[in-house]
């Protein structure tokens, strides 16, 4: 039977006040401990680095281009922690993939409470443990509260975690997360004050990894999760399962980081609004009056537009839809571009059905890149922020669900285009105010 949320359990919340939790030092036998376990488990993490994809033990039970997940056996004593693992492959460097999943600095657990982690609820680093070798490795206490779907109750852990830079056997280089929980007094249960349910993660990992193609990166993650509370076998399955599926969202926080660098870091020249009396996307005429149709600006292409076809950005900002579709297209296109790095080829409609990310339209890409401009917003992917209206009679709408993205077949090659695709190869579509698709025919 699950379990009922208490009625005080509010978001408000969180997150908590800096300082929540003591600040008490570790005493000299807790970070000898502590020491010990963390680099029992490090060494552990590397182990399973080396020989990650064990069919046997962990054979596939899901494959979509930009996720592999694998199940493998419960312990006889513990049927409810399931073992999964994860695999994805990006085109990212260290350091990218480093500044979203460390989460070390005030701005990276920010970072990932409110874009990257949708489920994290808050997280803190209660205590960091001397290393011998601060450069390659980093050792912290960290505690996190997530979010559970209902009927459940929101958890959070205290967990031992490790940082580790390595050089595997193999040679290539890697960049390796442990986590573990521990129980220590600065971290006590908080199941009273905040109704959260202390669950437990044992000898769990992510793993960074260089491949045979330069600038592409394996990412694996190994996590052995017990929800603790009354939670049925099949719920805490699905729940755990969900979680580690949820690495295929790391394509799309690369995009947001890679989107928050151009905008903080690259100048971009702006269209004098006196030069465009039309918006670059609808091509709606400006109102004499200003207030009426504002005139925004695209930080990444300098094009001035209306504020239905500007976006805000979450990080700072205006960005049109046309600018947004190329960045989701991007995520979304397989990172495995070498005839040596490859993924079988799996429709989008095979994702995983249990999984509460945004859903996405379409079927897969080809190599073909179209044509550019910031005023075709209407042949290429657009980003839909607004959820849906309902279908009307006569028109195609997209689903009234919530979509992160919309994504449509390139032609294939050497077939023609109509006179209304343009240069763009693409279905010509237009959306009015209420975020409906028109075909143009």
């Amino acid at each position: 039977m699950g379990e009922l949320p208490s009625r005080h359990d509010n978001l408000e919340d969180f997150p908590l006040p800096p300082d929540f939790f003591r600040s008490d030092p570790l005493s000299a036998i807790e970070l000898r401990y502590l020491e010990g376990l963390g680099q029992h488990n490090m060494a552990k993490l590397v182990t399973l680095a080396e020989s990650f994809l064990d069919a046997k033990a962990f054979p596939c039970i899901k494959a979509s281009r930009n996720l592999r997940l694998y199940q493998g056996l419960a312990p006889p004593s513990e049927p409810n922690i399931i073992p999964f693992r994860a695999t994805t492959t990006v085109q990212a460097t260290f350091r990218e993939l480093t500044h979203i999943v460390c989460n070390v600095t005030s701005e990276q657990m920010t970072n990932a409470v409110h874009k990257y982690a949708y489920e994290l609820l808050d997280m803190a680093i209660l205590h960091e443990i001397p290393t011998p070798t601060p450069q390659q490795q980093r050792m912290f206490v960290r505690w996190m509260a997530t979010e559970c779907p209902p009927p459940l109750r929101r958890r959070d852990f205290c967990v031992l975690e490790v940082h580790h830079e390595a050089l595997l056997r193999n040679g290539k280089r890697a960049f390796l997360i442990s986590q573990h929980s521990i129980r220590l007094s600065s971290c006590p249960d908080l199941k009273s004050a905040y109704n959260l349910v202390r669950g437990s993660i044992y000898n769990s990992g992510t793993i960074i990894m260089e491949t045979d193609t330069p600038g592409i990166l394996d990412v694996h993650t190994h996590t052995q999760m017990d929800l603790k509370g009354r939670v049925p076998s099949w719920l805490h399955k699905v729940v755990v399962r969900q979680r580690v599926a949820r690495l295929q969202s790391l394509h799309a926080s690369l995009e947001d980081l890679r989107l928050g660098e151009t905008l903080e870091g690259t100048y971009i020249p702006m269209v004098p609004v006196d030069a465009r009396s039309h918006c670059g996307g609808c091509g709606k005429a400006f109102h004499t009056f200003p207030k009426w149709r504002r005139k925004h600006h695209c930080q990444l292409c300098g094009e001035v537009f209306c504020a239905k076809c500007a976006t805000p950005s979450p990080t700072k900002g205006r960005v049109c839809y046309a600018c947004v579709g190329t960045t989701v297209e991007s995520s979304l296109r397989s990172p495995c571009r070498s005839a040596d790095v490859t993924y079988a080829k799996h429709s989008l409609f095979a994702d995983f059905p249990d999984d509460d990310d945004g859903s996405i339209v379409g079927a897969n890409t080809t190599g073909h890149m179209p044509v550019y401009h910031p005023c075709t917003s209407s042949s290429t992917l657009l980003q839909l922020l607004d959820e849906p209206r309902k279908q009307r009679v006569g028109e195609l709408s997209t689903p009234d669900v919530a979509l992160e993205a919309l994504q449509f077949d390139w032609l294939a090659p050497g077939e023609l285009a109509s006179p209304h695709q343009g240069s763009a190869l693409l279905p010509m579509l237009e959306v009015d105010s209420a975020h409906v698709l028109r075909l143009i025919v």
